[in-house]
């Protein structure tokens, strides 16, 4: 529901949720990744805006006390492992789905963020806007991000 990199939703805290006059949004401005708390890739801070959906899911989430003030702490309520989620939890369950015939391929937790990018663009959000929400440019997003259709229709010409 925001297309986060990983190591930017491992650095969410309560803290960063917050509420204006134009709604419930949330301030990316950390990742957390091999073991350290740094910037985000791009050095770059960002309000993400909040629709009913992700503001329901929000709400929904446990607040489980941890020194870090985290919104997902590990079990050890510290910051996830990323690897130790993508091999435990991750690869396990993705796995299953593709063997149940669920999917048709195995697909890095990176493939949710570029789901949400090309959704939004097809969607009808223009390429800048979406690029400012998830925190990249819009030539990085045609170049990198953006999927192509396999469904096209082709019209008459």
């Amino acid at each position: 529901m925001t297309g986060f990199r990983p190591e930017e939703a491992i650095a969410l805290t309560w803290d960063d949720l917050k509420q204006n006059e134009k709604g419930s949004y949330i301030r990316v401005n950390k990742a957390h990744s091999k073991g350290e708390l740094k910037a985000t890739k791009t050095y770059d801070s960002r309000l993400f805006p909040c629709n009913v959906q992700l503001s329901e899911f929000i709400s929904k989430i446990p607040k489980i006390s941890n020194k870090n003030n985290l919104v997902f702490p590990s079990n050890r309520k510290d910051y996830i492992d990323q690897h130790n989620f993508l091999s435990r939890y991750w690869h396990p369950v993705v796995w299953e789905l593709f063997d149940r015939g669920e999917i048709s391929q195995y697909l890095p937790c990176y493939n949710l963020r570029h789901s949400f990018i090309t959704r939004l663009v097809r969607d009808g959000i223009d390429p800048a806007t979406v690029a400012k929400l998830a925190g990249n440019s819009p030539e990085i997003i045609m170049k990198h991000y953006l999927s192509a259709r396999n469904d096209v229709v082709l019209p008459e010409l």
